[in-house]
């Protein structure tokens, strides 16, 4: 049957596997010479000490497509950090020593690669400031553990401008780490999360590779030139204007433009962990905006670069900075514009850290200093709103009645109406049995949408609970009265089902209901 023997190896991480060898005694010296395969992977003890082939004879690594995939092959987990123990157990020695065990030690290793790509995953050959660009590192010796690990690198510019990058392994165990590189046109190094980068000169990226196949560290470097100034380029970055009115509302209207693009492209990116919350276009924003506040003191346009500066650090989630330029547009620039909107994006940043009672006290500033703006009614439903879903039903339907009474001509009066009447009937299913105030209320603003928003799409869901409050009272009269002119009204309803299959059973368990209810 031929020569075979077996060899175990297992690895510090506690997955191990066995590889069967398959002997032939060479003719020139008589020895036996064993051999065998062994697939290493990135791994650890909870997955399978195997990988699949495909139809096609391509290793599959861990998963098999449902029985199609049914060849395997022996395939040992391991992690950077792991060390390996191979052992054989040798049934006759040179000296003449039976079962003598044979073990040895090794450690593993890999070289990495650093790899400069832009947005399509292409490698870039050069790079013209303010570009970001990709940053991906293969180093398999920088997964070592079971969880998505990180590796750290150097990248800097010419000028001298660099930034240390946290990046973050792809997946678990996929020995992948990505990461983006945002840059910005600039000659000197600058305090921030965007490497400054000159035309004419190179950003370079420094990685240290700790395990080799060498077994020794080694520093890698990667070079990106960056492009040349071109006659274009050269216009839009030293123009200089006659008119300073002219200069700082074009750096305003610039700062705008690139506030509204760089938020827009942060509300739709999927940044990893540890990777700032910015991108160029922000942080391009903010130095237009900051020449005007810089250069141009007195100008009118100071308050609008100051607001539109807050707004860009709200968006990075640097609240302290935000909330700090907010308040200095309120506290230097009361007669401004832009005070209300600061108040109101106060309320907001306020409700979106639960901060409630920091955003009720702008609120109340917005409402005396602007009552009659339309950005108190949205400042009061956003804490309306906090309240509704903290559970206090009561402060919630008081603060939508409060919005009702004073912005009765308010864009969203009907919902805001619809709300106060949920909120109370919320209320209503854990007050006590012999408390019907929530009830009364939450039927009579429910009756009230219905008379005055008779056509609006919620309508019959109005009827529909104002119906289940008579029901939770028990009172099977005025439950049954109300189905049936949901029914009668609004036959094609979303509630119409819901409404029939209740009247129905009523119907079942009083007979004599319809009779009563024509009576």
């Amino acid at each position: 049957g031929g020569l075979t023997a077996g060899i175990g190896f297992k690895s510090s991480n506690g997955s191990s596997t066995g590889v069967g060898l398959r002997g032939e005694i060479d003719p020139k010296t008589g020895d036996t010479v064993f051999d065998g395969q062994l697939y290493v992977r990135l791994g650890d003890s909870s997955d399978p000490p195997k990988a699949f082939f495909s139809q096609t004879g391509m290793l599959n690594d861990l998963k098999t497509d449902s029985g199609y995939n049914t060849w395997t092959v022996a395939a040992l987990n391991v992690e950077g950090k792991d060390t390996v123990q191979l052992s054989y157990l040798e049934q006759l020695a040179g000296d003449g020593k039976t079962n003598v065990m044979r073990i040895v030690n090794l450690k593993v290793g890999a070289d990495a690669k650093v790899s400069i790509l832009d947005a399509q995953d292409d490698s870039m050959t050069d790079i013209k400031p303010g570009m970001a660009f990709k940053l991906k590192i293969n180093d398999p010796t920088g997964d070592s553990s079971p969880k998505r690990d990180s590796v750290i690198a150097t990248v800097t510019s010419s000028c001298g401008d660099s930034m240390k990058l946290t990046l973050p392994e792809t997946e678990n165990h996929s020995g992948i780490f990505t990461g983006t590189v945002p840059t910005v046109f600039g000659t000197a190094h600058v305090a921030d999360n965007v490497l400054a980068v000159p035309f004419g000169g190179k950003v370079t990226v420094t990685y240290l590779d700790v395990q080799t196949m060498a077994g020794t560290p080694a520093t890698l470097t990667v070079d990106l030139p960056s492009r040349p100034l071109t006659d274009a380029d050269g216009m839009m970055v030293t123009k200089v204007f006659d008119d300073s009115k002219f200069e700082a509302e074009t750096l305003v209207r610039l700062g705008e433009s690139e506030y509204a693009l760089g938020a827009a492209d942060l509300a739709t990116a999927n940044l990893p962990a540890g990777q700032p919350r910015t991108n160029a276009k922000l942080q391009m924003s903010a130095r237009l905006l900051q020449q005007v506040v810089d250069h141009f003191p007195t100008s009118p346009y100071v308050v609008e670069s100051l607001f539109l500066t807050a707004k860009i650090r709200r968006e990075e989630q640097a609240f302290d900075v935000s909330e700090k330029l907010f308040k200095r547009v309120v506290d230097e620039y009361p007669e401004s514009e832009f005070v209300p909107q600061a108040l109101y994006q106060l309320v907001l940043m306020y409700y979106d850290r639960n901060d409630i009672d920091k955003a009720t006290e702008a609120a109340m500033q917005l409402i005396y200093q602007f009552p009659n703006n339309s950005l108190v009614a949205d400042g009061f439903l956003h804490i309306a709103q906090y309240y509704y879903n903290k559970k206090d039903y009561f402060k919630a339907a008081y603060i939508y009645g409060r919005v009702i009474d004073r912005f009765p001509d308010n864009e969203k009066i009907a919902l805001i109406s619809y709300q106060r009447a949920t909120a109370y009937y919320r209320a209503s299913l854990t007050a006590p049995a012999d408390d019907k105030t929530a009830s009364d209320n939450a039927i009579r603003y429910y009756l009230d949408f219905v008379q005055a928003y008779h056509d609006h799409e919620l309508a019959d869901s109005a009827l529909y609970w104002a119906a289940q409050c008579y029901f939770q009272r028990k009172d099977i009269q005025r439950t049954y009265t109300l189905l049936s002119k949901l029914l009668m009204d609004y036959p094609t309803g979303n509630m119409a089902s819901y409404a029939v299959r209740q009247r129905d059973q009523i119907k079942l368990d009083h007979p004599t209901i319809e009779a009563e209810n024509i009576q």
